[in-house]
């Protein structure tokens, strides 16, 4: 049944999209959701960068895994405040900077 009704849907919405443009309405892809903490770790991965300084060379520093230092980075992990305080740190900035 479950089958069914996504290949029912697919089809629904397909099919609802090439009606919608044959009329001449804009069909739009619904927008990808932002992660929680995505924002923040694009603002720490570009001030690493603007630092010169290399994910693996900033975990070193920290004595953490450079994949969970990508991880926080691309918002797929939150850090704890300890962690942002330790990352604060050692790239030579305010944690505001990482909220502004």
């Amino acid at each position: 049944m479950r089958k069914f009704f996504l290949i029912f849907f697919y089809k629904s919405v397909a099919l609802g999209a090439t009606i919608g443009l044959y009329y001449g309405y804009k069909v739009v892809a619904p927008q990808a959701t932002k992660k929680r903490g995505e924002g923040m770790g694009n603002r720490i991965s570009h001030i690493r960068k603007e630092k010169g300084i290399t994910q693996t060379e900033l975990a070193k520093r920290m004595n953490i895994n450079r994949s969970h230092l990508s991880k926080v980075e691309t918002g797929k992990a939150q850090p704890s405040t300890r962690l942002l305080e330790r990352i604060a740190h050692e790239l030579g900035v305010s944690m505001k900077d990482f909220f502004n």
